[in-house]
């Protein structure tokens, strides 16, 4: 699971669905934008209708992958406990692992229910390489939230639940462009844009600054 503002897409997030499933081995990648992410409330998003056309042109027929617009339906801000239950309902023999940068894992303890979403899923965080070292596994497992410190043991590079040895926390390395959508926004630079996608943020500023 991969979820985002996506504020727009860019060759980051496309990168990073590409390899994604062969580092881990998953069957299926769904990719979720938000809303409205809780921790970005202050800064308003592109319309929900071009993201997600950007997301799908960006995407195109990239196999073991789907978009889902769960998020996207459902009343601001978007909170992932609610996305994963739901699959979890949908899908009860999944395991399911959700895909975050090493930067913001220090913030997974300020998620809504966060030990509660440990319960449903674990967590992959991925880390550019080149960028700074994300946090070996021992000083990841002393930081997840609530007592899971207490439920949880190192296993190699995992962090697993004492008892199942369900994964609750990998740290995978990929090759992904620094690359950041606040950037794209700032300077209006579509360079960074998959070029599927890039006809349509286009227009849409063309039309803003007409409007």
């Amino acid at each position: 699971l991969y979820g985002g503002s996506f504020n727009p897409v860019h060759r980051g997030h496309v990168a990073l669905a590409h390899q994604i499933l062969e580092a881990v081995t998953a069957d299926h990648l769904l990719i979720i934008p938000a809303r409205v992410s809780p921790f970005k409330q202050h800064a308003p998003p592109l319309p929900t209708a071009l993201r997600l056309a950007m997301l799908r042109a960006a995407l195109g027929s990239t196999p073991r992958v789907s978009l889902l617009d769960v998020e996207l339906r459902r009343p601001p801000p978007s909170y992932t406990i609610h996305t994963v239950r739901r699959l979890a309902s949908q899908l009860p023999c999944a395991r399911f692992l959700w895909a975050m940068g090493s930067d913001a894992f220090p913030l997974f303890r300020q998620w809504y229910h966060a030990p509660a979403l440990l319960r449903q899923m674990g967590l992959l965080i991925v880390a550019r390489r080149g960028a700074a070292a994300p946090p070996d596994a021992e000083r990841a497992r002393r930081a997840l939230p609530g007592d899971w410190p207490a439920r949880s043991e190192v296993r190699g590079d995992r962090v697993v639940e004492r008892g199942t040895g369900r994964v609750l926390l990998r740290v995978v390395r990929l090759e992904l462009p620094a690359v950041a959508s606040s950037d794209i926004l700032g300077q209006r630079r579509l360079d960074d844009v998959p070029a599927a996608a890039q006809p349509l943020l286009e227009r849409y500023w063309r039309e803003h600054a007409a409007g």
